[in-house]
């Protein structure tokens, strides 16, 4: 407990739960089983958490225990639909409309609406991070299979020389940015990345240290290279 009593209240360090859910959201591509994976660390004590009051009386934050998160658990839920907000008729009636905020639920009960929940983001980086060099440690441990194929194959004639450049030097540029791109996505979900939402890629490189050491400040890729990049084109 001491280690929980230890956090300030007041640090900048405190982000809103749904930044946590959106960060681990690319490991899923799912809003379920990622508020499952986030309520299971903060379970754990993995990540620590506070509330803050938005109204009525009592204190204005407070830091949150694991026996806390053992009678609670978050669920995604459409804003729109907040008229709705026990979890047995979210979960009996899920409706058209697709997640967009993750809400705190007493266990069989109904949406906590007085407070604001947050966590600890340098617990979150930590995990991240650790993520990060274990998917990093297994692709290196891959063969190479560009490399085998080099060996093997038979050789072949000289292909023919490419046709003299147009000088075009942004789009040089731009083909350097989403080969990056689609590398990194690539190597961060093997088995395909269409079914997450631009925004939850954009957001999860954002807050990959490795990602945005090759595009500091505002070297940033905007949303449209991402689109172009990973032919989101329509998203």
């Amino acid at each position: 407990m001491s280690k929980h009593k230890s956090l300030p209240l007041d640090s900048p360090n405190w982000v809103p739960i749904l930044d946590a859910h959106r960060a681990i959201l690319p490991r899923t591509g799912n809003w379920y089983l990622a508020a499952r994976d986030l309520t299971e660390k903060l379970r754990s004590g993995d990540i620590r958490s506070m509330r803050r009051r938005v109204y009525g009386e009592g204190a204005d934050r407070e830091l949150l225990t694991r026996s806390f998160w053992r009678a609670h658990e978050l669920l995604p839920i459409n804003i729109s639909r907040s008229q709705s907000l026990t979890r047995t008729e979210l979960a009996s009636r899920p409706g058209p409309s697709p997640p967009d905020t993750v809400w705190v639920f007493p266990l069989g009960g109904s949406a906590i609406r007085e407070y604001a929940f947050f966590i600890w983001k340098p617990d979150l980086d930590k995990i991240l991070s650790t993520e990060a060099a274990a998917k990093r440690a297994r692709r290196k441990g891959r063969p190479r299979k560009r490399h085998a194929d080099k060996v093997t194959a038979s050789p072949t004639p000289a292909p023919p020389s490419s046709p003299p450049s147009t000088g075009d030097k942004p789009k040089r540029r731009g083909s350097r940015e989403q080969r990056t791109i689609r590398e990194w996505a690539d190597g961060n979900w093997p088995g395909g990345h269409q079914h997450i939402e631009l925004r939850d890629i954009i957001f999860a490189a954002k807050h990959d240290k490795e990602f945005s050491k090759k595009f500091p400040g505002d070297a940033f890729p905007e949303r449209t290279k991402f689109a172009r990049a990973l032919d989101r084109r329509d998203d």
